[in-house]
């Protein structure tokens, strides 16, 4: 996945130089061909030629830079995605505008490997990853909520803290001794 992005990334920033190096490729060749007195049919197909070539490379790094902005999207899994939804429930409306905004602006998520914890790292808003992201309006460290949920595949319930550091969404720590459901079926023990 990392690798399919990076790839998807370079290939944009590729097709990007090669449009504008195209561009200056056909305006040196349109300014020679107007120069030397080229009859003025060849001088059209050199703009016709090279502006389609031009267009064929900007929409391919449109559309490059597309499939990057989607591969760059978190991927919840359902038991995280109920453990958010159940924090959002309890939320003020003002707050929970901002910990909308916090859950959809997650890009990476990161899951321990015994299934204690599950990290997540977020950029700004929307298309522009510079935008601030609003914050909560505690600044600190803390547990935003402690929350028990019921999985379709478990009978008991799931216990997992959520936790926020400097006014963001920063983790989901599952409560010792709580068996974490995988949505490819797994088990992971804890």
């Amino acid at each position: 996945m990392r690798l399919l992005e990076m790839n998807a990334c370079r290939l944009a920033h590729a097709a990007t130089g090669a449009s504008i190096t195209s561009a200056l490729v056909m305006l040196a060749l349109y300014l020679a061909t107007s120069a030397l007195g080229v009859p003025e049919i060849f001088d059209f197909l050199v703009f016709e030629i090279g502006l389609g070539f031009i267009l064929l490379l900007i929409g391919t790094a449109v559309f490059l830079g597309w499939i990057r902005r989607a591969e760059d999207r978190a991927r919840l899994s359902t038991l995280e995605g109920m453990i958010l939804d159940a924090i959002a429930a309890r939320l003020t409306p003002c707050v929970m505008d901002v910990w909308e905004q916090q859950v959809k602006a997650i890009r990476r998520v990161t899951r321990s490997s015994d299934g204690a914890n599950v990290t997540f790292a977020m950029r700004g808003i929307g298309r522009n990853p510079y935008l601030p992201l609003p914050v909560l309006p505690r600044q600190t460290t803390f547990v935003i909520g402690v929350v028990e949920v019921m999985h379709p595949d478990r009978e008991e319930p799931i216990r997992a803290k959520v936790w926020c550091e400097s006014g963001r969404l920063s983790s989901i720590e599952y409560v010792r001794g709580c068996l974490v459901v995988r949505d490819d079926g797994g088990h992971s023990g804890y």
